[in-house]
């Protein structure tokens, strides 16, 4: 069954010429791939950071797509050792980006959203969660959001999400 929810807003990049930032971790970075494809052929200027506990994969694929590739692995020195964040601060204060996109573990999301809200980059976020059901009905996929009578609501991955804009998800502290 799929594909379910929705995808990332890209009305607004139809237009060329934009400075785009993809982030994918994990196996955040296979849908990543397919987004990078569609983006690189309007023109922009893309920028990607991959990261993974150990080896990478489809870092070939993506670096054809973009302009600069940063590889980030945890455990192998032979690419930039720790996590997506170190190399995403710092091009955040190097460059503006008119747009991040981002998919993979809830942790290091929960991170971006912080760094990029906090140095008033837009970014979204695109959800990694189980779906049980597909139509909203289980409730196994939701996830808080900034709205609603309580100032939160719980949302359903399968219909209003997976992706989400970095400002509106509230990620529940461990």
């Amino acid at each position: 069954m799929g594909p379910l929810g929705n995808g990332f807003d890209l009305e607004a990049y139809e237009n060329e010429g934009k400075r785009l930032l993809v982030v994918g971790g994990g196996i955040g970075v296979a849908p990543i791939k397919g987004l990078v494809e569609a983006l690189s052929n309007s023109n922009h200027e893309i920028d990607v950071i991959i990261g993974f506990r150990d080896l990478p994969y489809l870092d070939n694929e993506l670096k054809k797509h973009s302009q600069n590739l940063i590889v980030v692995s945890e455990n192998d020195a032979s690419y930039v050792l720790g996590y997506v964040t170190q190399p995403f601060e710092s091009a955040l204060k190097s460059r503006a980006y008119d747009m991040i996109f981002a998919c993979g573990p809830d942790i290091m999301l929960n991170k971006l959203a912080a760094i990029a809200n906090g140095s008033g980059n837009k970014i979204q976020l695109l959800m990694e969660e189980k779906m049980a059901c597909g139509i909203g009905a289980c409730l196994v996929c939701t996830c808080k959001t900034r709205e609603g009578d309580f100032g939160f609501k719980h949302v359903r991955m399968c219909k209003e999400g997976p992706v989400f804009y970095g400002s509106e998800v509230i990620f529940d502290e461990a």
